[in-house]
């Protein structure tokens, strides 16, 4: 983009692409106009806007694993759903790939993810393994995030009341 040096005003930008982004366009010309007020005024200054588009958030991940469509209105009294340790460790994985999740180990971000459960009104449910007879596995419990291989559960992160 191209701006005017020194005398943006926000009433020029009310249709700029800054705002289908969110920005704020009179603190963006106040801040923009301090900037350039070295240039002379007029002056055509060519600008750069970034932002980083994240995925999904985790409480959108946690009710669709669950199968419900929203959270509880009273978490802690209700109980909406109900997830298994082996979803939430495969919500950890998926979350540990954002750039701002991507030092937390894994172990840190299950437990995050468990406490999110209780505050949106989802039980974990204990998940039943047997390594030896792989037919006594049971599935698991509502729709499938991502493709779930067949492997040893998480270690127990949390302890499930």
């Amino acid at each position: 983009m191209k701006l005017p040096a020194g005398t943006l005003q926000h009433i020029s930008l009310k249709r700029s692409p800054l705002t289908a982004v969110g920005i704020d366009i009179k603190k963006f010309a106040t801040r923009f106009n301090e900037l350039t007020s070295k240039y002379y005024d007029n002056t055509p200054i060519r600008i750069f806007v970034y932002y980083q588009v994240l995925g999904p958030t985790s409480a959108s991940f946690l009710i669709s694993a669950a199968g419900i469509s929203r959270g509880a209105k009273k978490p802690g009294h209700v109980t909406v759903g109900s997830v298994t340790p082996i979803q939430l460790y495969e919500i950890a994985k998926l979350k540990s790939k954002e750039p701002h999740l991507k030092y937390m180990d894994i172990q840190s971000l299950v437990r995050c993810l468990a406490d999110q459960c209780r505050s949106i009104g989802i039980r974990i449910k204990p998940h039943e393994f047997h390594p030896n007879n792989r037919s006594k596995n049971k599935p698991i419990q509502g729709p499938p995030i991502v493709p779930i291989s067949r492997r040893k559960p998480p270690p127990n992160f949390f302890v499930i009341k």
